[in-house]
């Protein structure tokens, strides 16, 4: 794209540090922030932390209030020494814990991209560490829809790729609206020295990845609320939104993505999207602490044969609502419906 003055596009510079430029695009009610980061790990951290400090600080401000009231239900469900720390030092002890269950599976890289975060952003890496472990600790009810060929718009169901399959995945998250991180939207773009260039929807102070896109891949993400891992053991692994941030900048395929991921260690239980370019096509996996299932358009849910009746598959579409899955016979309440296939069948 080109840049015309300070605008790139629709978009309006604020800012400029090294390897890195910040702007904002959008309506005035509504916009989001984009930062294009380049250079290596410790360069893209440190970049980002200058151009968001101030940002970074507000979220901080209200982050552990907000997780701490985002965990109370949920404490049961953590590992038995994630529980422990948090009851006998608060969350911030058990985000250590979760760091230091993850940092002998935490690829160097990420190390050096939070050490340039720190000194970037001027706060200590200790805190930068622990806002990054949250992900591994909270449920989010996410919604993940691909569609391709048949079921998207002017697509080709015999296609080989997605420009002519008209590949589209969207993915809605479901979460918390006190959360400290819904007023500070941000769009980094990286141009790393290593692996594709890519896109994460993501908050100032974050370097992991629940939503975004290469041109190769695209990838999206929804905590996986019910499961048999065995959490109580403790999850020692990478973190997964640092592994859906590897599947962006390294894969260039859902065969790398499905490799990847099988070859990961895995941690929290999440449903994973991950739509490919060079096959047009769209896959699911849930994956888990001790498992890693695919389905495509025409697979039996994972875990749940016979296929159920309120996720019924769809020629070309492939879904997981924001609900415990399978989330039981569709039903209205208040006037929304809680089943995607529900909704998408009558359209197909």
């Amino acid at each position: 794209r080109r840049v015309h003055g300070d605008t790139q596009n629709n978009m309006t510079l604020l800012a400029t540090v090294a390897n890195g430029k910040l702007y904002v695009t959008g309506p005035a009610d509504n916009q989001i922030a984009v930062a294009h980061l380049y250079g290596s790990p410790y360069e893209l951290g440190f970049a980002h932390g200058a151009l968001l400090k101030a940002q970074i600080a507000q979220i901080l401000g209200d982050f552990y209030p907000w997780l701490e009231q985002q965990l109370s239900p949920d404490l049961a469900g953590l590992p038995k020494v994630v529980q422990d720390a948090i009851i006998e030092g608060g969350v911030a002890a058990g985000l250590d814990v979760e760091a230091a269950m993850t940092a002998p599976f935490t690829p160097d890289y990420f190390v050096e991209e939070l050490k340039g975060l720190a000194d970037g952003s001027g706060v200590s890496y200790g805190e930068i560490v622990r806002f990054n472990m949250f992900t591994e600790l909270i449920k989010a009810s996410c919604t993940i829809v691909g569609a391709w060929g048949a079921a998207s718009a002017g697509g080709n169901a015999n296609g080989t790729n997605a420009d002519e399959t008209h590949l589209l995945g969207a993915r809605l998250l479901d979460w918390d609206a006190t959360s400290p991180m819904r007023l500070l939207p941000t769009l980094f773009v990286y141009h790393p020295t290593d692996g594709n260039v890519f896109a994460s929807q993501s908050w100032p102070g974050f370097i992991g990845m629940i939503t975004g896109y290469s041109s190769e891949v695209s990838v999206h993400e929804k905590v996986w609320i019910e499961s048999n891992e065995t959490v109580l053991e403790g999850r020692f692994g990478v973190p997964w939104a640092y592994m859906l941030r590897d599947l962006a900048q390294f894969a260039n395929s859902i065969e790398d993505a499905t490799e990847a991921l099988t070859l990961s260690k895995r941690t929290a239980s999440i449903w994973i999207g991950v739509g490919g370019r060079s096959t047009g096509d769209f896959r699911v996996f849930a994956s888990s602490y001790d498992n890693l299932l695919s389905f495509t358009d025409t697979t039996p849910f994972p875990g749940y044969q016979p296929q159920p009746a309120a996720h019924p598959t769809i020629q070309d579409v492939v879904y997981v609502n924001k609900h415990t899955q399978p989330s039981g016979l569709c039903r209205a309440v208040r006037a929304r419906v809680l089943c995607l296939g529900s909704l998408t069948e009558p359209s197909w």
